[in-house]
């Protein structure tokens, strides 16, 4: 989790930021069918809480996977 806020002392100032909060929930796996090879599979789902900006209302959430092979020789 990770406050995507700035902290200054006047909150109307010009150069305040109002990010939100963001979590991302990962997991993986690893596969080696063999010594040379790796198959590795990653999802993440992350949640951004809603902000005081126009283009960030209403927060955002949403998944990714990735897959990557690897060979080493």
């Amino acid at each position: 989790m990770i406050d995507l806020n700035s902290r200054l002392t006047d909150a109307y100032a010009k150069n305040v930021i109002r990010g939100g909060q963001q979590t991302v929930w990962t997991g993986g796996l690893n596969w080696y069918p063999n010594r040379h090879f790796r198959i590795m599979l990653d999802y993440s789902h992350f949640i951004v809480s809603r902000s005081m900006q126009a283009t960030n209302t209403y927060g955002r959430t949403g998944n990714s996977v990735a897959v990557r092979v690897q060979a080493g020789f």
